[in-house]
């Protein structure tokens, strides 16, 4: 959205006839050298001898090189102040660098002279001769001094420039070099320009190219593309640009000042203040879009940084962060620092994280910085930039379905099967995972139309997108918990018919959450999280794991099963900050989190006899509060429902209990165990087993397995002996009494040295 702002302030320093601009300014360091070299020719002894020949520099040479210089014989000094980034000279690169960083009239000279032999090689050759040293073919501290002061003290404050934390070396436009074997005094030690203030200062617009694989730039009206949900509105978006303006143009106008007489010293900061923008939530690409917009209506370019690439690259991470913020004053960009929770990250050399670093920085920098983050304020600045949050949540089911319909939108086709409610109810994404989904779904059904060659495999099915969807959730939940794949339909699952009723009442919650609480207003009603907490109760093997598949299964979600093994800490906090960050983890991993033997973990809170008693009881009632919060899919499975803690009972949705089954069940378990591909002997009496022997679902399934493998060794189909021997072999792994009359008719099929146990 355009903004029109007054134009009556400069923004960025102009530039034109970059060389041209810079000949006011070798002009005077060549009125300096000139000078320097007729003392040193009125204090030197003449020294012609052949035997010095090639250790020293000719005469002639020098003068010639004066000459080509264009300033030799231009008569007597106008007086021993030539100022260095001439008030005049308004189109000069040295005179904006210095306005950008604050730099003083020394500062301004030290970097013309160690600039200048990038310019003419012949200044190599000039200092050489001026520092009566043939070597010596470059500036440092002492040539300044020399050159642009006047005794001893001047050499001081050389020396105090190029301190550490002096704006010179702060800001990287220029180092010592400290390469020499044999280590000399300061002021006799090489001093180098860095590469992209040398390219600056000779008019290049290319930007340092230490930076160009963590830092894109994009220049004002470059069109964003992409799907993009939260916005600001046209409100929002002009009060945000009239205060960066604002900001910037009254930093632009202190460095500007015509009633400014002299540069700040060298240790003094440049008065100006920032402006800082919290990008808060998981809609990046609308982040990027409205800093992209924020800049074209200030007319400026946009840095965005790759934080995480930034923040990975080897050296030291103050420098990395100074050359970010260098750039953009070079550039007079703003900064939008893409996925900036990578900052957060602490380096085991300093303590210190780089969003701490960065933030110290930001105290006494003009930059206006945007920075992408997911949740929390990563920290708050007391003093320095002004700052501002802006939330850009996720979007709501009427946009994020808008969103679905734009992306999948063109030339391929969508099978009959496509649902859409199903995938924006269950798949809370982003704009940009939404497009990505929708690709990667496209390229999927592409790939098996070339592959089956018919055209009619080219669509879109509902499976292509739910496991495109899958592959776009944020996959961090995989290093805290265990990814089952589900492979169980309704069909594979026996339970009572009012207990399948309420798993399929449970699926509703996620299918028509949109309408409940977007539609019909409930999400106002409630304070806590909008997500499913179910409670699966039984004894083991009666299907608690097996419905958990079934519900990913029909929803087309991902199920993790937490370890909590990997959770639970002896260390006070521990445990807290691991399920923080598998609630955290959860909320975008589009999953359903499943807690097996949830009663170690929810068990009830105690009477306080001990400090071990009271963090346990924070602990559970850290999680009560996590769990109202959350708005996934939370399934709580338990053997024993009583050792739970009633206030978690009282927060779940619903809560079902598996019974062990009774014979029609199991019955209906034997009969679905097996599938259709098993060799069974059609012989086999199911029925007996399931009227004789009172097992769980988990146990039979362990029964018809070992029996498959009988069968495979010996080379039959499974037959009634197969299951007989495996039905014994199960009683006796559980501990349970099992003898060959309980086989009946059946007894005489067991092996001869089973039958007397």
């Amino acid at each position: 959205m355009p903004v029109e702002l007054p134009a009556n302030i400069v923004l960025s320093p102009p530039g034109s006839s970059f060389l041209d601009a810079l000949t006011p300014d070798l002009t005077a360091l060549d009125e300096r050298l000139r000078r320097a070299i007729d003392r040193l020719r009125r204090t030197q002894p003449d020294n012609d001898s052949p035997a010095h020949r090639g250790l020293v520099i000719d005469e002639d040479n020098v003068d010639a090189w004066l000459t080509n210089l264009g300033v030799a014989g231009a008569g007597e000094s106008q007086g021993d102040t030539l100022p260095v980034g001439l008030p005049g000279n308004e189109g000069g690169r040295l005179r904006a660098l210095g306005d950008l960083f604050g730099l003083g009239y020394f500062e301004r000279a030290l970097l013309l002279t160690v600039l200048a032999p990038e310019v003419d090689v012949a200044y190599a050759n000039l200092y050489a001769y001026a520092q009566d040293d043939v070597t010596c073919k470059y500036a440092t501290l002492a040539l300044v001094a020399s050159l642009w002061g006047d005794g001893t003290a001047d050499r001081i404050i050389a020396r105090d420039m190029l301190d550490p934390t002096a704006l010179l070396r702060r800001h990287l436009l220029v180092s010592i070099d400290d390469s020499l074997e044999n280590p000399t005094s300061l002021l006799s030690r090489p001093l180098l320009l860095d590469g992209r203030i040398a390219s600056f200062l000779l008019g290049s617009i290319a930007p340092d190219q230490a930076l160009a694989e963590a830092v894109t730039t994009v220049m004002p009206g470059e069109r964003q593309g992409g799907l993009v949900g939260q916005v600001l509105s046209d409100n929002q978006m002009r009060s945000l640009a009239e205060l960066a303006f604002s900001v910037i143009s009254a930093s632009a106008s202190a460095a500007n000042s015509p009633n400014r007489q002299e540069p700040p010293a060298a240790n003094a900061p440049a008065n100006r203040q920032g402006l800082v923008v919290w990008m808060r939530g998981p809609e990046r690409q609308s982040k990027r879009l409205i800093a992209a917009q924020l800049a074209s209506a200030l007319d400026r370019p946009l840095l965005i940084v790759d934080t995480p690439m930034l923040t990975a690259t080897a050296g030291d991470p103050r420098k990395r962060l100074y050359r970010v913020l260098r750039e953009a004053r070079l550039q007079g960009a703003l900064l939008f620092w893409a996925d900036a929770d990578a900052l957060l990250s602490r380096r085991e050399d300093t303590g210190a994280d780089s969003m701490s670093l960065l933030a110290q920085l930001l105290v006494s920098s003009p930059a206006c910085s945007l920075f992408d983050i997911r949740t929390a304020l990563p920290l708050h600045m007391a003093a320095g930039p002004l700052s501002i949050e802006l939330d850009f949540p996720a979007p709501s089911n009427a946009p994020r379905q808008a969103l679905w319909e734009r992306a999948l939108g063109g030339a391929t086709r969508l099978a009959a099967d496509v649902d859409l409610p199903l995938l924006t109810g269950a798949f809370r994404l982003t704009g940009e995972q939404i497009e990505a989904a929708a690709r990667t779904a496209r390229q999927t059904a592409i790939w098996r139309a070339a592959s089956s060659r018919n055209s009619d495999d080219l669509q879109i099915t509902m499976r292509d997108l739910l496991m495109a969807c899958r592959s776009h959730s944020n996959q961090g939940l995989g290093m805290l918990s265990k990814k089952i794949v589900p492979r169980y339909t309704w069909n594979d699952l026996v339970l009572p018919t009012d207990r399948l009723t309420q798993l399929r009442e449970m699926t509703h919650h996620i299918r028509y959450a949109p309408i409940v609480f977007e539609q019909w207003g409930f999400d106002r009603k409630l304070s806590g999280g909008k997500g499913l907490n179910v409670l699966f109760a039984g004894p083991p093997g009666t299907g608690k794991t097996m419905a958990a598949e079934v519900l990913a299964t029909d929803l087309g979600l991902d199920l993790y099963k937490i370890d909590l093994s990997s959770i639970v800490s002896k260390y006070i906090g521990e445990t807290e900050k691991n399920l923080e960050n598998i609630f955290k983890e959860g909320g975008t991993s589009n999953a359903i989190l499943f807690f097996d033997e949830a009663d170690s973990l929810f068990g009830k809170r105690s009477q306080v006899k001990d400090s071990h008693d009271r963090y346990a009881n924070i602990e559970i009632s850290y999680l009560l509060q996590r769990m109202e919060e959350y708005d996934g899919i939370v399934i709580l499975a338990t053997n024993l429902r009583r050792n739970l803690d009633d206030a978690f009972i009282r927060r779940l949705h619903g809560a079902i209990e598996f019974p062990m089954p009774e014979e029609p069940d199991r019955l209906e378990i034997w009969r679905r165990t097996f599938p259709p591909e098993a060799p069974l002997d059609p012989n086999a009496d199911l029925q007996f087993l399931a009227n004789k022997f009172k097992l769980s679902g988990g146990n039979i399934k362990n029964i018809v397995l070992e029996a498959a493998f009988f069968a495979a060794e010996s080379g039959t189909d499974i037959t009634m002996t197969h299951l007989v021997r495996a039905t014994r072999r199960e009683h006796q792994k559980i501990g349970k009494l099992i003898t060959a009359s309980d086989f009946g008719p059946y007894a005489s099929l067991l092996a001869k040295e089973e039958i007397g146990g």
